[in-house]
């Protein structure tokens, strides 16, 4: 049985409550100046995506990722819905009221940062804090996500030698810092598909010291090696040229002005 219509008519909030009472097994698709879709297992949400945006899981089935798509599919106004046979995951789903409970835990987060003044200003760390700042596990992933991976090397050409081994220093006398191991690139295949090695390729650099085409006090093929080898370097990307290292959270860390002070400065030099 097929369902349609109008989010004039019935906002996602009234199709969730709906489709819940009904217990009915679909998948619900939204289209409009933007898509989604919403998954149902027997009245329960096994899943939910918008078209085109980040999501915490890969197919949208872990439930914060659910939770974050029906709250931003429940501020559409416009648009058509479509009730179809069943598409998504082989999953019990989650009950919908509790998924309405953790949207409506949103909405109030929402308001806040509204109230604060944050939503359509620019931010930045407070270059210094009054007293220390304990961090626990469930609020440190908002500050280990301002900062990306870096290395040594890349402090360096930032800061300066010194103020980045004091940096690292810092944290990692925190321990909120953890190696990133490299992957190892990937051989290409071979296109002749045999064990065979493809024959090495000359590079040309044009005329030598000794050609009749150039004279013998001609030094320009020089700059030319010198050219084309910088130019293979600067093709490889800095991030595989570069050992690198990440941050990630203990249990609970306290956090003093000095290391905010540094993080903010990282983030406001690197984000660029």
């Amino acid at each position: 049985m097929n369902l349609t219509g109008t989010l004039a008519d019935w906002t996602i909030v009234d199709l969730l409550t709906m489709l819940k009472v009904t217990k009915k097994t679909g998948t619900l698709r939204i289209r409009g100046d933007r898509s989604g879709y919403i998954h149902f297992v027997e009245g329960k949400v096994s899943a939910a995506m918008v078209e085109g945006s980040i999501a915490l899981d890969g197919d949208g089935g872990d439930r914060t990722a659910a939770v974050d798509t029906l709250f931003v599919l429940s501020s559409f106004a416009t648009g058509q819905f479509e009730l179809g046979h069943y598409e998504g995951p082989d999953t019990d789903g989650w009950d919908v009221d509790d998924l309405l409970a953790d949207m409506g835990r949103l909405q109030e987060l929402e308001g806040d940062v509204a109230e604060a003044g944050l939503t359509t200003q620019s931010l930045i760390l407070s270059d210094r804090i009054t007293s220390a700042i304990t961090v626990g596990p469930d609020d440190w992933w908002a500050i280990a996500s301002l900062v990306s991976v870096l290395s040594l090397q890349q402090l360096e050409e930032v800061f300066g030698r010194a103020r980045a081994i004091r940096m690292l220093h810092t944290l990692w006398r925190l321990g909120v810092t953890e190696v990133v191991a490299e992957v190892a690139a990937e051989p290409a295949p071979d296109p002749l598909g045999s064990d065979e090695m493809e024959p090495a390729r000359s590079l040309d650099l044009g005329p030598g010291p000794e050609s009749e085409d150039a004279p013998q006090s001609d030094e320009a093929w020089l700059d030319e090696i010198a050219l084309a080898a910088r130019g293979a370097t600067d093709e490889v990307p800095m991030q595989e040229r570069r050992t690198l290292t990440g941050l990630s959270a203990p249990a609970s860390t306290t956090l003093t002005g000095s290391v905010l002070d540094e993080m903010r400065r990282l983030r406001g030099r690197t984000g660029g």
